[in-house]
């Protein structure tokens, strides 16, 4: 993690003084002109999770992986986080979806979800990619999410 952070900083420095094209930068591990793209939810107690890879014109959205974790809540139940959209030619668009495990007791670990694609997931032309996950219900004090992997331009 701490090579991948470093390198995305000397790939930000080294652009900066040496483009001024918004895109044309070259990050280390990603495809010409491509944007890494992360998002996270930070700490959700007892909430619905939301994220999106926004949508963005003329460029689209690749995930190469999503997580999720946090703790239990008052009450044993599964809820469905769902991935999505992808295009599949012919029949439209396809979703990702996951059972998520939350456990009795509030301090209680959940066992967490995650899942990593090589090569990565490309979303629609333009489109934004979106995690939800439900709530984990009452008395929960910790979920978070994230999505991970990159914007280029549209081809």
């Amino acid at each position: 993690m701490f090579r991948f952070l470093l390198g995305l900083a000397l790939g930000i420095a080294m652009t900066a003084a040496s483009c001024n094209e918004s895109y044309a930068a070259q990050y280390m591990g990603y495809p010409p002109n491509a944007v890494p793209v992360i998002v996270d939810s930070g700490n959700v107690p007892a909430g619905a999770i939301a994220l999106s890879m926004p949508a963005t014109a003329g460029w689209t959205n690749y995930v190469s992986g999503v997580a999720c974790t946090g703790g239990g809540a008052t009450a044993a139940s599964v809820i469905l986080m769902v991935l999505g959209s992808f295009p599949v030619f012919p029949s439209g668009t396809v979703n990702l979806t996951w059972m998520y495990d939350v456990p009795a007791g509030a301090t209680a670990a959940a066992p967490g979800v995650s899942g990593t694609f090589t090569p990565p997931l490309v979303g629609q032309d333009g489109g934004a990619v979106t995690l939800n996950m439900p709530s984990a219900g009452a008395g929960n004090t910790n979920t978070s999410c994230n999505m991970r992997g990159y914007r280029a331009p549209s081809q």
